[in-house]
């Protein structure tokens, strides 16, 4: 499981920096920010949906062994994340932000750190639970994953 959330997380990292590097730029360039924000919802997508199929659902499964709290109460934090995001993605539509460059850079600058965080407690969490699930034998069934699916 861990393998494949650190493979998620590489690429929506990658995505990110290309996000980033767009938003150096003196102007916006449309069509490729529009492309970067599709793949970066796409990455994300992916990635949220390993976590409640495969990540959560262990957790659930195997609610005693240590690191599932950790990963559940994660769990619940999400719906509060995911109600910034769609905030700020209906903020900043294609025209708001060649209408406000600037301001669209320093606001898409101040969620990266979260984003960056999320995704180190989600490595952490899961590294707990993998640890927990092995220490106490319990070997989860192997199955194909989001991440092998996307290949």
């Amino acid at each position: 499981m861990l393998q494949d959330l650190r493979e998620l997380h590489h690429s929506l990292r990658a995505l990110m920096q290309e996000h980033r590097a767009l938003c150096e730029a003196p102007s916006p360039d449309s069509q490729a920010l529009g492309h970067i924000r599709w793949r970066l919802a796409h990455s994300s997508r992916q990635r949220v949906t390993f976590l409640h199929d495969v990540v959560f659902a262990t957790a659930e499964r195997h609610t005693d062994v240590p690191g599932a709290a950790d990963m559940l109460s994660y769990k619940a934090a999400l719906p509060a994340y995911r109600q910034r995001i769609s905030t700020f993605l209906a903020r900043w539509p294609m025209d708001a932000i060649i209408a406000e460059w600037s301001l669209y850079r320093v606001e898409s600058a101040r969620f990266r750190p979260d984003i960056h965080g999320m995704l180190q407690t989600e490595d952490l969490f899961l590294s707990r639970l993998e640890s927990g699930l092995a220490t106490s034998g319990r070997i989860e069934p192997l199955r194909p994953t989001v991440a092998l699916q996307a290949r």
